[in-house]
């Protein structure tokens, strides 16, 4: 074993001794949490129950429990992975200097670029996968981006039998989702048991079955969607052509580069939602809550937006030719270089910018 000097905290008047790094890591692990502590967090991680069972029992002392703790950890390759330096950092993120002092020497992983980007989580519920819609997937997630506090939560893929639902996302809010689940079990919409487990990404499928996800749920062509709640749901590039979306609750929905033509988007509550780049073409958004949406580059050709309500929203560079915005409201709404021809009508008395035509044209070509 490799000897290091002066590595860790150490009282002044002690003597500056040579200790292995395996003894360093385990005073690391003495000085930020005690033995149950460490077997809670180990149970968090998918694969962590295997090590749990090769620990010491909950009567060694502190000290001699983390040795082992150490020797067990090192022999299932959580070391020399980083595995453990990235669940102490998830676990006690205001010790992450004092982690990565530990972490480099076992030859210096990238952590504090690590820390700055994913991690992965796998939500299970006792759920039928075969019952499960795209449109139920994504209700469900939307409620899972909820609990996590954070919209940006991706969902990478959806395994079979007790759904699994694999996620990437922050360290900080894959920790708020743990915590929720862990004071609330049960999915009250489904009345179905929920458990969320960090996963290593050695661990996290590639290939096929993002493949499969990717094509399982996001095909809602002509889907009945009516009232449904879909709020905060991650729907970027999905194929919603002639989907009834009436009522739907869209609230800070991701409609990236989604297809919407002749979507039945009637009284839908989309404030704050997400739509750069959508095909949003004779799509039907009549009386539809609007508000401070973004629509950069969207493309709203003969679109029926009567009546909606575009406070603040982002349109700017939509393609707007022969939409119909009788009515509507556009205080604050954002319009530069926005894209529209003779057909286009405006609310009685609003005087719209001068068209980017130009644009449209190289855009169409």
């Amino acid at each position: 074993m490799d000897e290091y000097v002066g590595v860790g905290v150490e009282p002044a008047s002690a003597p500056r001794l040579r200790k292995t790094r395996e003894a360093l890591l385990a005073d690391l692990l003495c000085d930020l949490m005690d033995p149950k502590e460490l077997v809670r967090e180990l149970r968090r991680v998918e694969g962590g129950e295997e090590v749990v069972r090769a620990l010491p029992g909950a009567d060694t002392p502190p000290g001699a429990f983390m040795d082992e703790a150490v020797r067990v950890l090192k022999q299932h390759g959580w070391i020399e992975s980083g595995d453990i330096f990235t669940l102490l950092r998830f676990a006690r993120p205001k010790r992450g200097e004092d982690i990565q002092e530990i972490a480099s020497l076992w030859g210096g992983f990238p952590f504090s670029a690590a820390s700055r980007g994913g991690r992965y989580v796998v939500v299970e519920l006792d759920l039928d996968y075969e019952t499960l819609t795209p449109a139920d997937l994504a209700a469900l997630l939307g409620r899972i981006r909820r609990w996590s506090g954070s919209k940006a939560l991706r969902l990478l893929v959806v395994e079979r039998g007790s759904i699994r639902l694999i996620l990437s996302g922050e360290p900080e809010w894959l920790q708020a989702l743990m915590e929720y689940v862990e004071d609330r079990p049960v999915d009250e919409e489904t009345e179905s048991a929920v458990s969320v487990r960090l996963l290593r990404g050695r661990d996290v499928p590639r290939g096929p079955a993002l493949q499969h996800t990717h094509a399982m749920w996001r095909e809602f062509e002509r889907a009945d969607l009516r009232g449904m709640d879909l709020q905060g749901a991650d729907l970027w590039s999905a194929h919603l052509q002639q989907a009834d979306l009436q009522g739907a609750v869209l609230r800070g929905a991701d409609l990236g580069q989604s297809d919407l033509r002749d979507a039945n988007l009637r009284d839908a509550k989309l404030q704050g939602a997400r739509l750069w780049n959508a095909n949003l073409q004779r799509a039907n958004l009549q009386d539809a809550d609007l508000r401070q949406a973004q629509f950069p580059d969207a493309d709203l050709r003969h679109s029926n937006l009567r009546g909606a309500n575009l406070y603040r929203a982002n349109l700017r560079h939509a393609m707007l030719d022969g939409a119909d915005l009788s009515d509507a409201w556009l205080w604050g709404a954002k319009l530069e270089d926005v894209i529209y021809d003779e057909h286009t009508k405006w609310p009685e008395g609003f005087d719209p910018p001068p068209p980017e035509r130009a644009l449209g044209a190289k855009r169409r070509a």
